[in-house]
């Protein structure tokens, strides 16, 4: 498996070159004088809950947005649900076609469902094996995964999903299912016509929240966003689910997502990839994540 990942990811390197060659396609216009190209761009926005100054980093990430010159923006971990719509209404004048798997949800029928994403007693049989088992974890999260899974299993997906990006139990009790039904963190956003949009999860119950988005713009072709799992914990803790464990480690997950976009890729055709791969060089005496 270690092997055939590399060998993934040296495919995968090879699909980023071709990739950052049609990013910038340069043509000469009519007059001759004035070079036109396309831009493409694709940035980790690390809107985490927990992670320090969410709201001002927020602020500035819809400012540089709004004065961008990119045709297109993949953004990845925009979790939570008012964040990708506050995204949405801000930057929609500069980028009029916007692909958000909230949004997406919302359309499908589910705006007006207004059961909660958890129920209270299931969360606070979470809440107590957290705080007998991961009391003094520093990361409490691979804990949990690890020791909790009996209590997990009783949760639905919106639930994980509200409570994995770091929402108190007292909010995914509040809002609505209908929030994180989809939540991936992802946003595709264009100043471009988009058409033959889909929005696939690698895996239909895993906890990492993995999927891609692709969309076709206009005069500028297939367009995959994407952020594949990371190494969440030193061991692995698999999906908490009903679902088997289908892997040993972060890597065969990966390995398995990067196959399914090879997949993807090959059966629309030639796609420019976009996204946080999660993986860094495997060069001698070169370091990566």
């Amino acid at each position: 498996r270690g092997s055939n990942h590399e060998a993934a990811m040296t495919k995968l390197c090879r699909y980023l070159a071709v990739a950052a060659i049609a990013a910038v396609v340069v043509a000469i216009s009519d007059s001759g004088k004035r070079k036109c190209y396309n831009e493409l761009a694709t940035f980790n926005t690390a809107l985490f809950p927990d992670v320090p100054e969410v709201e001002e980093r927020t602020d500035i990430l819809i400012q540089q947005l709004q004065h961008s010159s990119a045709d297109v923006f993949c953004l990845q971990e925009v979790w939570l649900t008012e964040t990708q719509r506050k995204i949405y209404q801000e930057v929609k004048d500069r980028y009029p076609y916007i692909v958000s798997p909230i949004e997406l949800t919302e359309e499908l029928g589910y705006r007006n469902d207004t059961t909660p994403a958890c129920d209270a007693n299931s969360v606070d049989l979470v809440s107590d094996c957290a705080a007998i088992h991961c009391k003094h974890s520093r990361d409490q999260t691979p804990c949990v995964l690890q020791k909790c899974q009996a209590a997990l299993r009783l949760l639905k997906e919106p639930c994980l999903a509200c409570l994995f990006i770091g929402l108190r139990g007292s909010h995914c009790t509040d809002d609505p299912a209908r929030l994180y039904k989809e939540t991936f963190g992802l946003m595709l956003l264009s100043k471009r016509k988009l058409t033959n949009i889909t929005v696939k999860k690698f895996l239909p119950e895993l906890i990492s929240l993995r999927a891609y988005i692709i969309a076709k713009v206009d005069g500028i072709g297939n367009v995959v966003c994407t952020h594949l799992t990371t190494t969440l914990a030193p061991d692995y803790a698999g999906p908490p689910f009903t679902v088997p464990f289908l892997f040993s480690s972060y890597a065969e997950q990966q390995y398995d997502e990067i196959l399914k976009l090879f997949r993807e890729i090959e059966s629309i055709g030639t796609s420019i990839l976009m996204g946080d791969f999660n993986h860094g060089p495997a060069s001698p005496g070169t370091t990566g994540s």
